[in-house]
């Protein structure tokens, strides 16, 4: 068994849980152990030196981490931490005998698990897979956006989650190559297939690593080729880059060992993915580096193309090399995903020190960048408890080019019935979000302000001496932002803000609009003064006014009574309790479907004892757990404007409720950012294109 040739480490086996054995050259703790969480695990760890980062390298069929031997050399003298397992079935790791433990989300789990025993926790790596190694990489990268940099692939190109069918790979292949890609599978996973391969493993290792990649085309890749190639016993010359050392390496790993690596082979055509992928988004929210060669004859047909619409930030590379590219050309190989490792880790998206980049150079600023920041892209590095405040210090502005959404307060609480003070409720969730404005979104660990051109466009102007004037001065306002194909994101001040901000959003829609309402109440109690200032009646002249349809409207959090709902579906405080998150997320789906939906988030749908600083608090409300539970998972909402009312800090304890409001806007945010980026359905931006 080799490991990097540039130090002598004698690999040492032990098979227990919570030891390890540490084998110390002069500069760098190397790592080698078989470890045991659920599984036993066989791995190199090379430690990082300084702040670089580490590179998890995942082999292929039918090789083991001893294939990655020039990468591990080259990228641990330049300081990179390198973590090499062998994959399930191979070496000392466990090997169960039912293919249906060889699942996509178990493997990566216990690569997760792995990072956690290597004190790698808490760390982002990119992870660099070859063959059945850049499966598994993209499934880390697809499962695990959040523990990522970067991806890189060799040889197998990323496949989005689907049921995979054998034959109808193999029939595409016949038609566009005249040949079966992939037609090795169907010996692989014949009941005989491990015991013949064994019988013959010198033939075998011959055809895997063959000096004439032709053979690949010719007798691996077809259907019955390899069955009838090992039943022949036939020999040919081995690539000059496998040395007898690496031969026996090879040999040493496969004698009498075959099935466990079928299994993986097994596992697919079984799709036992697919019951955890079937939910999955298909796109992958990270860098990935594909490096194919030109000479590669086996994988499947068109993947190398198709990969393009599910990866946006996605780079290949073509080199003059069969299958085994890191082999056959290590110096070409490792030149590329370095050099593409330092890209990313100077780009805006992945930074492992500031997350401060931004177009224009502002990651130089300290402070202030609500009003010294030159794009509404990207963000500065800010004191927390210091500097001009604007929600979550995005620029400060009335200046709409090139914006996604503009953040407005209205600071209104004339039509409060109990405690006044929401006037302050902008200015206090502006405050309170410097705490948030420095986040990545959890757990996906995406900078939202990379993607999504986020701007404060301060207070809407209101005459409190002349407040028929209000509903008006409203609208107007809305109607400054909305025109410029802005999305609106709207911060109270009390609840009746919503019924002008409706209005404004139903003449730039042109129909009633489905609501989406958290509340502790409904909001639709008839006013005996038609079109008075109160925010308890403005969703009664909503409906009758036909600004919002009730039998497409839903409200969450509901624990006051009312004699007439008008027609709006009610999930009250104790449904919402009952049931799982789930349950509530599909209730709302149902409801709107894909209409045109406005959202709107009253504070007091939160417990007291989450956020007290409200006019009209209620026991017995949602927490910001099962709130921002729920919000996560409503992306896929046709929204066309939102609004987070009520919060009034004079009651407030600790800023926690203006704090709360401030996260449910940032999620709101992170909401529109994956829509535009992810799902490619946000139809906002001033944008010279979309007008």
């Amino acid at each position: 068994m080799m490991v990097p040739t540039h130090s002598i480490l004698y690999f040492c086996i032990i098979i227990a849980v919570a030891k390890f054995f540490v084998c110390a050259s002069s500069s760098i703790d190397r790592i080698a152990a078989t470890q045991t969480f659920t599984f036993s695990s066989e791995f190199i760890h090379i430690k990082a030196i300084g702040d670089k980062p580490t590179l998890l390298f995942l082999h292929g069929f039918p090789s083991s981490f001893h294939s990655w031997r020039h990468q591990t050399k080259y990228f641990s003298d330049q300081g990179y931490g390198c973590l090499v397992p062998n994959l399930m079935g191979y070496g000392k790791t466990s090997s169960p005998a039912n293919e249906t433990e060889y699942d996509s989300k178990s493997i990566v789990d216990h690569l997760i698990a792995l990072l956690y025993h290597v004190n790698l926790g808490n760390s982002k790596v990119f992870v660099i897979g070859h063959d059945w190694g850049a499966r598994t990489a993209s499934r880390f990268v697809l499962y695990h956006p959040e523990r990522t940099l970067g991806a890189v692939l060799l040889s197998v190109a990323y496949s989005p989650p689907g049921q995979f069918n054998l034959n109808v790979v193999l029939n595409q292949s016949l038609l566009v190559y005249n040949y079966t890609s992939i037609g090795y599978w169907e010996f692989f996973q014949a009941n005989d297939a491990a015991r013949i391969i064994e019988e013959k493993l010198d033939s075998f290792i011959d055809l895997i690593f063959a000096n004439d990649s032709m053979l690949a085309r010719t007798d691996f890749a077809p259907v019955g080729k390899v069955r009838a190639w090992l039943s022949s016993g036939r020999r040919t010359d081995r690539a000059s880059y496998m040395t007898q050392e690496d031969y026996q390496t090879v040999y040493d790993y496969l004698n009498k060992q075959m099935q466990p690596k079928l299994n993986w082979f097994k596992a697919i055509i079984a799709n036992v993915d697919w019951e955890y992928e079937k939910t999955l988004n298909a796109t992958v929210q990270r860098p990935v580096l594909f490096i194919e060669g030109t000479r590669d004859y086996i994988g499947i047909i068109g993947a190398s193309e198709r990969q393009k619409q599910y990866i946006s930030d996605l780079k290949i590379v073509k080199l003059d090399t069969g299958h085994w590219v890191m082999e056959e050309k290590p110096e070409e190989v490792n030149r590329e995903i370095d050099q593409w490792i330092k890209e990313v880790i100077s780009n805006k998206f992945n930074s492992t020190k500031w997350n401060s980049s931004i177009p224009g150079g502002d990651s130089e600023l300290r402070g202030d960048g609500a009003i010294r920041r030159k794009h509404p892209l990207g963000s500065t590095i800010e004191q927390t408890y210091a500097g001009v405040l604007s929600f979550l210090r995005r620029n400060y502005t009335r200046d709409l080019s090139n914006v996604d959404v503009a953040v407005t307060g209205i600071p209104l609480d004339l039509a409060t019935t109990y405690r006044p003070g929401a006037r302050f409720g902008p200015k206090g969730i502006r405050e309170a979000s410097a705490q948030v404005a420095k986040r990545k979104s959890y757990p996906e660990g995406i900078d939202v302000f990379a993607d999504l051109a986020v701007v404060d466009y301060g207070d809407c102007w209101l005459d409190f001496g002349q407040p028929h004037t209000i509903p008006l001065a409203i609208e107007a306002h809305a109607r400054e932002i909305i025109d410029q194909n802005v999305f609106l994101l709207s911060l109270g001040g009390d609840h009746y803000s919503t019924y002008p901000l409706l209005k404004a959003h139903v003449s730039r829609h042109g129909k009633p609009l489905s609501l989406i309402q958290f509340d502790a109440h409904c909001d639709t109690w008839p006013s005996d003064t038609p079109h008075s200032l109160n925010h308890g009646s403005m969703f009664y002249y909503a409906v009758r006014e036909g600004l919002i349809d009730p039998q497409t409207s839903i409200q969450i959090g509901i624990r006051t009574f009312n004699d007439d709902f008008m027609g709006v579906k009610i999930l009250d405080a104790e449904w919402v309790h009952q049931h799982s998150i789930d349950d509530v997320v599909d209730e709302i789906k149902n409801r709107v479907g894909n209409n045109a939906t406005y959202l709107t988030f009253d504070i007091d749908c939160l417990d007291p004892s989450c956020a007290p600083g409200t006019g009209t608090p209620v026991c017995g409300g949602l927490t910001m757990a099962q709130s921002i539970a729920i919000l996560r998972r409503l992306r896929s909402i046709n929204y066309v404007g939102m609004d987070i009312v009520e919060v009034s800090p004079a009651y407030d304890h600790s800023n926690i409720t203006s704090l709360a409001a401030a996260t449910i806007g940032f999620r709101l945010l992170c909401l529109l950012r994956d829509k535009k980026m992810i799902d490619k359905s946000f139809p906002f931006g001033n944008y010279e294109d979309k007008k």
